[in-house]
Protein backbone atom coordinates (compact mmCIF):
# COMPACT_ATOMS: atom_id res chain seq x y z
CA UNK A 1 0.00 0.00 0.00
CA UNK A 2 0.96 3.15 -0.97
CA UNK A 3 0.07 6.66 0.82
CA UNK A 4 0.19 9.02 -1.62
CA UNK A 5 -2.17 11.89 0.07
CA UNK A 6 -0.83 15.38 0.13
CA UNK A 7 1.99 14.10 -2.23
CA UNK A 8 2.26 15.33 -6.61
CA UNK A 9 0.76 13.25 -9.27
CA UNK A 10 4.08 13.76 -11.26
CA UNK A 11 6.35 12.12 -8.69
CA UNK A 12 3.82 9.58 -8.12
CA UNK A 13 4.99 8.14 -11.63
CA UNK A 14 8.71 7.66 -10.50
CA UNK A 15 8.08 6.19 -7.35
CA UNK A 16 5.88 3.55 -9.19
CA UNK A 17 8.80 2.76 -11.72
CA UNK A 18 11.27 2.57 -9.01
CA UNK A 19 8.87 0.21 -6.58
CA UNK A 20 7.42 -2.37 -9.00
CA UNK A 21 11.05 -3.62 -8.85
CA UNK A 22 10.76 -5.19 -5.85
CA UNK A 23 6.81 -6.47 -6.54
CA UNK A 24 6.62 -10.00 -6.93
CA UNK A 25 4.48 -11.32 -10.27
CA UNK A 26 1.16 -11.73 -8.13
CA UNK A 27 1.49 -8.24 -6.22
CA UNK A 28 -1.35 -6.40 -5.71
CA UNK A 29 -0.92 -2.69 -5.25
CA UNK A 30 -3.17 -0.51 -3.27
CA UNK A 31 -2.63 3.27 -3.79
CA UNK A 32 -4.34 6.26 -1.48
CA UNK A 33 -4.74 9.42 -2.40
CA UNK A 34 -6.40 12.39 -2.39
CA UNK A 35 -9.90 12.77 -3.66
CA UNK A 36 -9.37 12.35 -7.86
CA UNK A 37 -11.59 13.52 -10.29
CA UNK A 38 -11.84 12.14 -14.11
CA UNK A 39 -8.48 13.62 -15.32
CA UNK A 40 -6.30 12.82 -12.20
CA UNK A 41 -8.01 9.58 -11.88
CA UNK A 42 -7.31 8.64 -15.43
CA UNK A 43 -3.57 9.92 -15.18
CA UNK A 44 -3.04 7.93 -12.39
CA UNK A 45 -4.57 4.53 -14.10
CA UNK A 46 -2.28 5.23 -17.29
CA UNK A 47 0.92 5.40 -14.61
CA UNK A 48 0.06 1.50 -13.36
CA UNK A 49 -0.48 0.24 -16.88
CA UNK A 50 2.60 1.89 -17.54
CA UNK A 51 4.34 -0.01 -14.92
CA UNK A 52 2.66 -3.48 -16.13
CA UNK A 53 -0.51 -3.13 -13.66
CA UNK A 54 -3.85 -2.83 -14.44
CA UNK A 55 -6.56 -0.79 -12.09
CA UNK A 56 -9.13 -3.37 -10.13
CA UNK A 57 -11.42 -0.70 -8.61
CA UNK A 58 -11.41 2.86 -7.44
CA UNK A 59 -12.76 3.63 -4.07
CA UNK A 60 -13.89 7.10 -4.11
CA UNK A 61 -14.90 9.22 -0.61
CA UNK A 62 -14.96 12.66 0.25
CA UNK A 63 -11.94 11.77 2.39
CA UNK A 64 -9.35 10.74 -1.02
CA UNK A 65 -9.23 7.94 -3.37
CA UNK A 66 -7.78 4.13 -2.70
CA UNK A 67 -6.88 2.74 -6.20
CA UNK A 68 -6.31 -1.03 -6.36
CA UNK A 69 -4.77 -2.56 -9.09
CA UNK A 70 -3.04 -6.14 -9.99
CA UNK A 71 0.02 -6.95 -12.57
CA UNK A 72 -1.56 -7.63 -16.08
CA UNK A 73 0.05 -10.58 -16.51
CA UNK A 74 -0.56 -12.45 -13.87
CA UNK A 75 -1.29 -16.27 -14.06
CA UNK A 76 -5.06 -15.54 -12.68
CA UNK A 77 -5.70 -12.61 -14.58
CA UNK A 78 -5.30 -15.18 -17.86
CA UNK A 79 -7.30 -17.70 -16.18
CA UNK A 80 -9.93 -15.27 -15.92
CA UNK A 81 -9.71 -14.21 -19.78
Amino acid sequence: MINWEGRSIKTLDTTLAWLVQFLGSSAVLVVRLDSLEGTKFQKVESMLDRVGFQVEIGAFCEHGTAVSARRRDTPDMAVAA
